[in-house]
């Protein structure tokens, strides 16, 4: 008895392998997630999540004052997992302003993605400003938000010219469409880097 109390005590002060692998593991994992918010995807893989913040520059505009901060809601998306962060830059200015995508592309250690029109102005923009992709998108002055898919065959010349130049100095290129066969073929036709589907009318939105 006395034999069984002492093997008992003895396997009690033990630790448990199962448990260390385990810890081990779980810190591994968590070092892992660390490393992937801070550089994101690597350069040949689409990022898992993106994470759009130009509402956060709509508070901001409304109130006239510094904050909320983008800087710093990146800066949140980015150690919540995000491994890209897109801004809007439209033509009327309403929320994201030309500085706010200057100092975002300084901070950010993961990709920025920057929404754009389809116009030299914002071609030029880009050209200056390199983010790692640009999301050529339509755009209508009265629209709350953008409203359909880039129509690529009306905007077919335009698009095969600016495509180029924005690839050759390193930007990968998608076009913001309807869920269309023929608009994908037409994407990749014109040398896209990737497509963004609009969901508003398929009945998933």
């Amino acid at each position: 008895m006395k034999r069984a109390v002492d093997r008992l005590k003895r396997a009690s002060g033990k630790k448990d392998p199962a448990k260390k692998d385990g810890g081990r593991s779980l810190s591994l994992q968590s070092k892992s997630i660390r490393n992937v918010t801070k550089t994101g995807p690597s350069p040949n893989q689409l990022p898992r999540l993106g994470v759009n913040i130009d509402h956060v520059a709509t508070l901001r505009q409304l109130r006239g004052t510094p904050y909320p901060s983008l800087t710093r809601a990146a800066e949140l998306a980015t150690q919540g997992g995000a491994e890209q962060i897109t801004v809007h830059l439209r033509e009327d200015r309403r929320h994201i302003q030309d500085a706010d995508v200057v100092a975002l592309k300084k901070m950010l250690k993961i990709p920025l993605n920057l929404e754009m029109a389809v116009t030299s102005e914002m071609e030029k923009f880009a050209l200056q400003i390199k983010p790692e992709w640009v999301c050529l998108v339509p755009e209508k002055r009265e629209e709350v938000t953008t409203e359909g898919g880039l129509n690529v065959k009306k905007a077919f010349t335009k698009l095969k010219t600016m495509i180029p130049k924005l690839q050759k100095q390193g930007i990968k290129v998608s076009l913001f469409i309807e869920p269309s066969t023929d608009d994908v073929q037409t994407s990749h036709n014109l040398g896209a880097n990737a497509v963004e589907i609009i969901d508003g009318n398929s009945g998933f939105g």
